[in-house]
């Protein structure tokens, strides 16, 4: 079983910054769950959510639709991997505000380890305020999430005010 942590309520904000993380992304008490699913992503592009195949490893053409799968395979007790291989995933797609990771930001309602191959060579590209996404790159709604081996950039905080 493996021992990761649990962000949980906590803002992760980059604006004309990058964050490069060659380990993982930890915060909070330690959770144990153990580990679900593996889902290999195919493609760099960010395209309205298809469908995923294969009975694991999973492969789904796009980050966001490993996104939207690892949240609708729900399970409060595992954690699915979604590897990311090299490349720019650029997020392109404008929001709605919805909550699903369908547009806009990538919203994770279910534990995950996002896995890049290098954070020299796995890129997510947020489009920063002058992108046409608009919005953060991630909000993750209370649950397990570690982030690792990539580098996250150009990710865009609105004000509250």
């Amino acid at each position: 079983m493996k021992k990761i942590t649990q962000i949980s309520g906590k803002a992760l904000a980059l604006s004309a910054l990058t964050l490069v993380m060659s380990g993982p992304l930890y915060a909070d008490e330690p959770v144990s769950l153990t580990e679900g699913v593996t889902i290999n992503v195919a493609g760099t592009a960010d395209a309205v959510p298809s469908s995923c195949t294969g009975t694991g490893p999973y492969s789904c053409p796009t980050l966001r639709d490993a996104i939207v799968f690892a949240n609708e395979n729900a399970n409060s007790t595992e954690y699915d991997i979604i590897n990311l291989g090299a490349g720019t995933y650029t997020l392109t797609i404008a929001g709605t505000n919805e909550d699903a990771a369908v547009d806009g930001d990538l919203d994770i309602t279910e534990a995950v380890n996002i896995v890049g191959a290098g954070s020299d060579t796995t890129i997510i590209d947020g489009g920063g305020s002058g992108g046409t996404l608009q919005e953060r790159i991630f909000t993750i709604n209370g649950v397990v999430v570690e982030i690792s081996d990539l580098t996250l950039t150009n990710g865009f905080a609105k004000s509250a005010a």
